[in-house]
């Protein structure tokens, strides 16, 4: 692969990978209501989503949504649905704890976190057409499809880690700012708001 066609893929790698979306919010969310070791987790699942859906899209996943389009449309519901799930969480009754009269929710763990990511990355639309419209392009076919392949996967990881740890670390600059106007209780149900606006707009697009 020459420089100039990995510069192009590069371009649209980061323009993608920085576009807000399902993704960055969820990792903002989590920065902000847990902090950012556990923003990095969740992200982390969202890399390890990314290389599952470049391989689906090695494996055809293009042709696929070509032929049958109701496949983009079901995983863009599933993905949708799923952002509901998580937006509704903040709202629900807190279940109380044996210990303490007071109400608590449990936080939830590292595997929770990291497979939150994976399926956000998984169910991602944004990411869907770009593996299965976009990628393809670049990789091309004939000898060294498998190191193309690795590299433009890899590029693409590294740019979404980037875009993801510029937004962990601008994001508890902005809720410091945020925090004597809205309380934690409040700013949850704002993000869980959020995302259910978003999983809503997936469903009508």
């Amino acid at each position: 692969m020459d420089s100039e066609c990995w510069s192009a893929f590069l371009l649209a790698s980061l323009v993608t990978a920085f576009t807000p979306g399902q993704a960055i919010l969820l990792a903002v969310s989590n920065t902000l209501e847990r902090g950012r070791s556990h923003a990095l987790v969740s992200s982390s699942g969202n890399i390890a989503g990314l290389f599952i859906v470049a391989g689906a899209a090695a494996a055809g996943l293009g042709l696929l949504m070509q032929e049958l389009p109701w496949t983009l449309q079901a995983l863009r519901i599933g993905g949708a649905l799923y952002l509901i799930y998580l937006g509704l969480q903040p709202w629900w009754p807190a279940r109380p704890t044996r210990i303490a009269s007071v109400p608590r929710t449990p936080a939830p763990t590292r595997r929770d976190l990291f497979m939150q990511g994976l399926t956000v990355a998984a169910t991602n639309p944004k990411g869907l057409l770009f593996f299965g419209a976009l990628f393809p392009q670049f990789v091309g076919t004939g000898p060294g499809l498998a190191a193309r392949f690795l590299a433009l996967t890899l590029s693409f990881a590294a740019c979404t880690l980037v875009a993801h740890a510029v937004y962990i670390l601008a994001a508890p600059w902005a809720g410091a700012r945020l925090r004597d106007r809205v309380s934690p209780a409040s700013g949850r149900k704002l993000a869980g708001s959020l995302f259910v606006l978003l999983g809503l707009g997936l469903l009508l697009a």
